[in-house]
């Protein structure tokens, strides 16, 4: 697997216990499913070499996992420190985690029924929810919630963000005469 093809998701922080199990700190929010193959790739000697895990749990910013064939504390210890990466194509964030945000900054945002409506220009951090910045390609700001059932795909290799947004919502920064001709 080729470096250019995987994003790096996080570090191994330290051992769980005697029986092989890590801590990974995340740097970005992924979703279990990003792990539906049981693959994982440590960065070893500026290589990527592939490991299968038995399991992962991810709780906030951080996962516990498990390597298969790695069951000894003496056998992970060797990966402390270790950056941890995911193909690309495989990868699914999770929009509802607390650390979602910068690394959407500069998407273009493709909605399912308009088309392009622009690019992201900042993600916004209220307490209630992460907002998205978007400015059209008519210089007009669009101001979307972050919200996963929003989100139908994310290309991170081409920085494209693919949503279905509410009917009306982005019309209403488009069109703001048309809600008051009523």
């Amino acid at each position: 697997m080729n470096i250019e093809d995987c994003i790096e998701i996080g570090k191994i922080i330290k051992t769980i216990g005697f029986k092989g199990e890590v801590t990974v700190l995340l740097h970005i929010p992924v979703s279990k499913k990003s792990f539906a193959e049981k693959i994982i790739f440590l960065k070893l000697n500026n290589r990527l070499v592939p490991f299968f895990i038995k399991y992962i749990r991810i709780v906030n910013n951080s996962a516990t996992l498990a390597i298969d064939g790695k069951d000894t504390e003496k056998k992970v210890s060797e990966f402390l420190k270790t950056e941890i990466y995911l193909p690309a194509a495989t990868l699914v964030l999770s929009a509802e985690k607390k650390a979602f945000g910068s690394e959407l900054i500069g998407f273009s945002v493709n909605d399912k029924k308009l088309g392009n409506i622009g690019e992201i220009r900042e993600v916004l951090d209220f307490p209630q929810q992460k907002i998205l910045q978007i400015i059209h390609p008519n210089g007009k700001e669009i101001l979307l919630p972050l919200i996963e059932n929003f989100i139908l795909k994310t290309n991170r290799k081409e920085k494209i963000l693919e949503i279905e947004a509410p009917e009306g919502l982005v019309e209403m920064y488009l069109n703001p005469d048309s809600e008051k001709q009523n």
